[in-house]
């Protein structure tokens, strides 16, 4: 299923889909209520991907200018494999972690306590060329929670 919209935001409250979802937004971000797909989620969007209730799929990928998983709500669940976030943005330092959102692209510590997966990986742009410049990924106070993989039956 394909969801684009090159006029503005995207409010989606409730999807299911037996496949994968696929949204994208150049002109704006998105919100997802409740999401369940059966195959990958891939979201593009110029502004923020908000999330504010639970969302399960195989995987995600979601390529946004900032992020909100808001309370109550979930990126991911058990049978979740992978958990993909770049942030778009060059314009200024993307944060991870503490309580604050930043400038731009920011994943709280307690947006990052709403994600489940097997694997997260963060991605962010270089914020110039400067070998003086300030770091690209600043990371404040972060917990990340883990269970070790189980082998064999």
């Amino acid at each position: 299923m394909t969801i684009g919209n090159g006029l503005g935001g995207i409010e989606v409250t409730a999807l299911s889909a037996a496949g994968g979802v696929t949204a994208n937004n150049q002109a704006s971000g998105i919100t997802l209520g409740t999401l369940a797909a059966g195959g990958a989620v891939s979201i593009n969007v110029a502004g923020t991907a908000r999330f504010t209730g639970a969302a399960t799929a195989p995987s995600f990928s979601v390529t946004s200018n900032n992020i909100d998983i808001a309370q109550g709500a979930t990126l991911g669940g058990a049978a979740t494999q992978q958990v993909f976030l770049a942030a778009r943005s060059a314009a200024s330092q993307a944060i991870l972690g503490g309580t604050a959102e930043g400038q731009g692209w920011t994943l709280t510590n307690a947006e990052a306590g709403r994600i489940r997966a097997q694997t997260l990986t963060v991605s962010v742009q270089a914020t110039g060329q400067s070998a003086t410049r300030p770091a690209d990924l600043l990371v404040r106070d972060l917990t990340l929670a883990a269970r070790p993989a189980r082998r064999g039956a």
